[in-house]
């Protein structure tokens, strides 16, 4: 016996509301790509789960702007805010959350190929007469390090660090110079690495205390650069060095390759 029309309508409708709901299948990873298993990831709307081997995960597609929160013991949390396709029962495309390694040491750490960078702190020098002179870095960094990101971690809060006036410049060697001296301008031997060149970048507060994302706004050329505070490596006070506290007259020199 035929079914009748009403009958199969309500079965295709029954059938349709059983299907399963399309997925969002994701990965956690570091910065490097390495796999992260045991991550905690949160959608909105839905209970948290943690990432396999792999670092794979997944969650029912729900309407709307979809947020991620993930998370690992030793990372930084990252979150990632995505839109769903127009259809509703379209999949949303793969997606990668990278998270951060948390840094032993505060200071300034480039991200390199396959690990941190760790850029070692260096005492400045000044160099000239009670009239005028250079400040600069004695010797040449032995740091390469990355041209795009540095995480940079200090008890500073933002807020400190536009007071410090945190920069970013482009060295090179000077072995001499002219300054101003009693009698008119002399020269001297200065033999620093000086700053020569300011670099812009953008200073991103992470969703972890103390810790900062510094991103220069055009990729670094080969040479040498210096983080510093306070214009210590442009100034010519001969006495602005002296009015630091020891352990504020450093700059963090490395050099790209």
């Amino acid at each position: 016996m035929s079914r009748s029309l009403p009958t199969l309508l309500a079965m295709l409708l029954t059938l349709s509301a059983c299907k399963d709901p399309p997925m969002v299948d994701g990965k956690v990873q570091d910065i490097w790509g390495n796999p992260l298993s045991g991550a905690t990831i949160q959608m909105d709307g839905a209970d948290p789960t943690e990432s396999a081997d792999g670092g794979a995960f997944s969650f029912p597609q729900s309407e709307g702007p979809l947020r991620f929160v993930a998370g690992k013991d030793g990372y930084i949390k990252n979150t990632l805010k995505i839109m769903p396709p127009a259809d509703p029962e379209a999949e949303v495309a793969d997606i990668v959350i990278k998270l951060y390694p948390v840094t032993e040491e505060q200071g300034f750490h480039a991200v390199g190929s396959t690990s941190y960078d760790d850029i070692p702190q260096m005492t400045l020098k000044t160099v000239g007469t009670d009239l005028g002179a250079y400040t600069g870095l004695p010797s040449d960094p032995e740091v390469a390090g990355g041209n795009t990101e540095f995480v940079f971690s200090s008890e500073a809060s933002t807020s400190e660090l536009s007071r410090l006036n945190l920069q970013l410049h482009r060295l090179e060697f000077k072995p001499s110079a002219t300054v101003a001296g009693v009698t008119g301008d002399v020269d001297v031997k200065i033999n620093l690495w000086m700053a020569v060149e300011s670099v812009k970048f953008d200073l991103t507060v992470m969703p972890k205390e103390h810790f900062y994302l510094i991103t220069p706004q055009e990729a670094l050329a080969p040479g040498h650069y210096a983080f510093h505070t306070q214009d210590m490596l442009t100034s010519k006070d001969p006495e602005a060095l002296g009015k630091l506290p020891r352990e504020l007259q450093i700059a963090y020199p490395f050099e790209v390759k």
